[in-house]
């Protein structure tokens, strides 16, 4: 078998020395579906280890070069140190192109959950949009990941995570998703504004503009879409699989 094809084994392999946490988490889906707001909630949870950045830790290391493939390795030994060092029960890492890595970390960490993060996709392409300057980039990007999403929707470790039914209603929605991790309540997660930690620090306008939202309190972001997507744009959405996609999710 070629090197590239054995790197999970070998990564496996060199992290046997490191304790693999019981109760794991992966928030993943499309970016810009509010996926720091969920880590940043779970966070505040005394019992969960959650980095502040994404990882990356997991990205599918099929076909990667030897070089690549202990790059990861190194952000994996990383990621379990840093979580073995919290003395917390459970890891929620939050990466979302780790949609495409769903087998990689079900073969490296049995027993994982996977947060499957949805939102509007005429809102999150707005979204992508914004940061890129580039609508089709943002409309391809969202089918790729969307379209994982959807495949793993009948997986019995996934769970579905729709934005807009935590704006709705906040506290309800976060309890039914303790329940669904057998996690018990905590009312900070509602607070998760307060919390002076910067996630995914970083000093260009992307980052500083995210965290200065995660510091606001729940604000709905609803239907931004019909703002700032014009008529053409909507048509090119909805006949580039879109509408098949936001059905599949509820939408």
């Amino acid at each position: 078998m070629p090197i590239p094809q054995l790197m999970p084994s070998l990564i496996s392999l060199l992290c046997a020395d490191l304790p693999k946490p019981k109760r794991a988490v992966f928030i993943v889906g499309c970016g810009h579906t509010g996926t720091s707001l969920l880590v940043r909630m779970l966070a505040q949870h005394p019992d969960v280890f959650a980095p502040t950045k994404e990882t990356n830790a997991f990205k599918s290391p099929y076909g990667l070069s030897p070089r690549h493939g202990f790059r990861l390795l190194g952000r994996i030994r990383h990621l379990l140190k840093y979580y073995t060092e919290s003395g917390r029960t459970m890891l929620v890492e939050k990466t979302p192109l780790h949609i495409h890595s769903l087998n990689f970390i079900r073969h490296f960490i049995p027993g994982a959950i996977f947060l499957l993060a949805t939102r509007d996709g005429r809102d999150v392409v707005a979204s992508l949009r914004e940061r890129s300057g580039d609508f089709d980039a943002a409309v391809a990007r969202w089918v790729r990941d969307t379209a994982a999403v959807v495949a793993a929707l009948p997986d019995s470790d996934t769970i579905l995570w729709r934005y807009e039914d935590l704006i709705e209603a906040p506290e309800d929605r976060l309890r039914w998703l303790c329940d669904q991790l057998r996690l018990p309540f905590h009312p900070y997660m509602l607070a998760s504004h307060a919390d002076e930690r910067l996630f995914n620090a970083g000093g260009d306008a992307h980052s500083l503009r995210r965290n200065a939202q995660l510091r606001r309190p729940l604000f709905d972001g609803r239907g931004r879409w019909k703002r700032d997507l014009s008529e053409h744009e909507l048509t090119v959405f909805a006949s580039d699989q879109g509408l098949g996609l936001q059905r599949a999710l509820g939408y």
